[in-house]
C-alpha cells in the first residue's frame, strides 16, 4: 500500500539521517582527538627542547669549569 511504501521511504531516510549524524559525531571526535594529539606533541617538543637546552648549558658550564685556571 501507499502507507507501507511511505513508511519504508521514511525509515530509509531516517536511517540515512541517523547515519549522517553518527558520522558527524565521529568526525567531531576525531578532530578533537587530533587537536589534543597536536597539543600533546607541542608540549612534548617544548619539554624535549628544554631538556636539550639544559643539557647543552650544563655541558658548556662543565667545559668552562674544567678549563678554568
Amino acid at each position: 500500500s501507499i502507507a507501507t511504501v511511505s513508511l519504508r521511504r521514511l525509515s530509509r531516510c531516517h536511517g540515512s539521517v541517523t547515519a549522517a549524524f553518527r558520522l558527524t559525531v565521529a568526525i567531531d571526535k576525531a578532530m578533537t582527538l587530533t587537536a589534543e594529539a597536536k597539543a600533546a606533541g607541542a608540549r612534548l617538543s617544548e619539554e624535549r627542547g628544554a631538556e636539550t637546552a639544559s643539557a647543552l648549558l650544563k655541558a658548556e658550564a662543565d667545559r668552562l669549569v674544567s678549563s678554568a685556571p
